[in-house]
């Protein structure tokens, strides 16, 4: 029960190990779910409009964005609950793995998640004695065994290579740590396509973030007929990151799936090693 008086909850014996791990990933799906509603109706109440005029720069036709209403500064909350949850999920299932067969998990065990295999922010870090530099990703699951750690060493950013910071857990992990100290900026909208259907006319889409009275497509003629107001235009648009750092310019819904998979997929492939 939410409220009221707090007591301590005793699992069950017999009870699943994962049982905790599936609470917090349902939590965060929860979250998750409620931000993709909202989003939903706030795009299918068309908030964003076109409107054709003409750039005084370069004297060209262009539609231009009309923001009719804003996105709500409150769903970075929603937004902040659901990565919290995702990233504890992660942080229990390493608990777990590290307590199994009647062992005491160790202290500051944690999901490790690393851009780089080594150097200074590095998942290996060791001493000149050959020991794990403590706090590096290795050491955070030092009491997992053996096979259990391949897979989590094979799920790490790193084995992506360049891509690694394009990584869901990556992403997943800085947002995680932004959203500590900081609201994370759900504030940004994107045009992600467009239908155009008027014969005659060349329209020209500008994709990616805008914000009011960007331009959002150039109109021009193609058969020496001066082009004629309210071109058949429709845009798609999303809502988006819209921040200096990590997920920048990405689409939340895109966003909060590539992740929830991403730990659904970890919970799946180490599930088998959490029974003693």
């Amino acid at each position: 029960m939410l409220g009221g008086r707090s007591r301590r909850i005793i699992p069950e014996p017999n009870s699943h190990p994962l049982e905790g791990v599936r609470l917090k990933l349902s939590r965060a799906e929860h979250h998750h779910e409620v931000l993709r509603d909202l989003i939903t109706r706030f795009l299918d109440s068309k908030p964003y409009g076109v409107v054709e005029k003409r750039d005084s720069e370069t004297g060209r036709d262009v539609l231009r964005a009309r923001i009719r209403k804003q996105i709500d500064p409150r769903w970075s909350l929603v937004l902040g609950d659901a990565l919290h949850n995702y990233r504890a999920t992660l942080d229990q299932l390493v608990y777990v793995l590290s307590s199994t067969q009647g062992r005491e998990a160790p202290a500051r065990c944690e999901f490790p998640i690393y851009a780089e295999k080594t150097g200074d922010s590095g998942f290996f870090r060791y001493k000149r004695n050959g020991e794990l530099v403590p706090g590096c990703g290795a050491w955070k699951i030092r009491g997992v065994r053996k096979r259990p750690q391949q897979i989590i060493r094979g799920l790490q950013p790193y084995q992506r290579g360049k891509e690694a910071r394009a990584e869901a857990l990556w992403l997943l992990q800085e947002l995680n740590i932004r959203d500590k100290h900081r609201l994370l900026n759900v504030a940004g909208s994107q045009m992600l396509g467009a239908v155009v259907y008027r014969e005659g006319y060349e329209i020209v889409p500008v994709y990616g973030s805008f914000e009011a009275d960007s331009i959002l497509a150039y109109v021009a003629r193609t058969r020496g007929r001066k082009p004629k107001p309210n071109v058949d235009f429709e845009p798609f648009f999303d809502v988006v990151l819209n921040q200096d750092g990590p997920g920048d310019g990405l689409g939340l819904r895109y966003l909060l799936v590539e992740i929830r998979d991403a730990i659904r997929a970890a919970v799946h492939r180490l599930e088998p090693y959490t029974w003693g």
